[in-house]
């Protein structure tokens, strides 16, 4: 039994894994009365690496019940509990884990990415900070560090971040990536698309690549280089609803409204469970001059179609029915930031007489830059929603 198992943690632990193989040691030995928990912590594992977190929950609470107190079983759990977007029961088990092992690298780096999640960026960025005392010579998290600063909008810093990355580890493909991006925000096109192209050469089919130079084509305005690009991405992965809904916006700003709704509506019908293809073609529709306010209406149905409630709430009552009490507003967006909403919505906030309204703002975006920071300090009550479900 001790071999088998040692066998199965050796196939789990692999750059590569070998699931499947692992869990045909491991299925014997859970199947037999008093199994030990190392085989039912492993087999949690195995249901992990294969995305099924429901099955992984089942062991790995049984490896808890067997005697298991180690801190990969609890951090093993946040991980599912985080994937199933049950992100207080995540937070409860990965401080568990770290409470077991206060110098555990990898539950510090999971539970700071656990709070990035949520928009908790300074909580995020300590818990980085503190991974790192346990290791600064790791690549991961530097980036990790990166995109905290890229989230607060210091593009400097998170430049500084990233190159240290890439000083750790050449190959950090996601590091280009983010460099790249940052230099294309910067308006440095042609660094950005060096940098592009150093991904290319250590990986000449990595889409996100090909995605980000078609977008660095269109930010400089050479929209005919960006839609060639798509085109090819298109033609090779037909299914890839993301490039067709950039194609989209491209046509879309150029004016070719019919070729954009078609390929908007095709997008969702290749990804229906993502409302962005959708979203954005019912916005499309406002701005081509030959929809009438018939059709847009008729088309905006599609979107209860696809994602309204099967039963409506019903409407609270206001507690206060004073004719003359303080308001209370609430606004939800992912543009608390810089975006054309948090533009247009900052200076109207501050300028809200603070005597009759009380207001306040729900952010679906972990983005906290120098526009959200304007935002937060002007508005009554600031909440993050990410994760959350329709019933909270």
């Amino acid at each position: 039994m001790k071999a088998n198992l040692a066998k199965a943690q050796a196939l789990l632990n692999l750059k590569k894994p070998k699931t499947d193989e692992a869990m045909k040691l491991l299925q014997p030995i859970v199947n037999k009365k008093n199994a030990p928990w190392p085989a039912f912590h492993f087999s949690g594992i195995a249901f992990v690496q294969k995305g099924e977190y429901g099955m992984a929950l089942s062991f790995l609470n049984e490896a808890l019940s067997q005697g298991s107190d180690e801190p990969e079983t609890y951090h093993a759990i946040s991980i599912c509990y985080f994937n199933m977007g049950q992100y207080e029961e995540s937070e409860e088990y990965a401080n568990k884990a770290l409470d077991r092992n206060p110098e555990f690298f990898k539950g510090w780096l999971h539970l700071g990415s656990l709070y990035r999640a949520q928009a908790k960026l300074d909580d995020a960025l300590k818990c980085f900070q503190k991974a790192n005392q346990i290791d600064n010579s790791s690549a991961s998290v530097a980036y990790r560090i990166g995109e905290i600063y890229n989230d607060q909008g210091d593009l400097n810093k998170a430049l500084e971040l990233f190159n240290i990355t890439l000083k750790i580890d050449k190959g950090y493909l996601n590091a280009y990536l983010a460099k790249a991006d940052i230099l294309k925000k910067q308006n440095k096109y042609r660094e950005s698309e060096d940098t592009i192209y150093e991904v290319l050469s250590l990986e000449p089919r990595n889409v996100p690549a090909k995605v980000l130079l078609a977008e660095l084509h269109k930010h400089e305005g050479n929209y005919e280089k960006a839609i060639e690009l798509y085109k090819r991405l298109i033609e090779q992965y037909p299914k890839m609803a993301g490039a067709r809904m950039n194609y989209a916006l491209c046509m879309q700003e150029l004016g070719e409204f019919e070729e954009s709704e078609k390929n908007y509506l095709q997008a969702f019908e290749d990804a229906p469970t993502e409302f962005e293809s959708l979203s954005n073609y019912l916005m499309g529709l406002h701005y081509n001059p030959k929809s009438t306010k018939e059709e847009i209406f008729e088309e905006h149905k599609l979107w209860d179609q696809n994602f309204a409630p099967a039963e409506r709430p019903a409407r609270p009552i206001p507690f206060n029915n004073a004719v003359d009490k303080k308001l209370r507003v609430g606004f939800i967006s992912g543009g608390f930031r810089t975006h054309p909403v948090g533009w247009m919505i900052t200076k109207a906030l501050e300028n809200l007489p603070k005597d009759q309204f009380e207001t306040y703002c729900y952010t679906t975006h972990n983005r906290y830059d120098q526009i959200t920071k304007k935002i937060h300090a002007a508005t009554d009550k600031w909440q993050s929603v990410i994760g959350y479900d329709d019933k909270v």
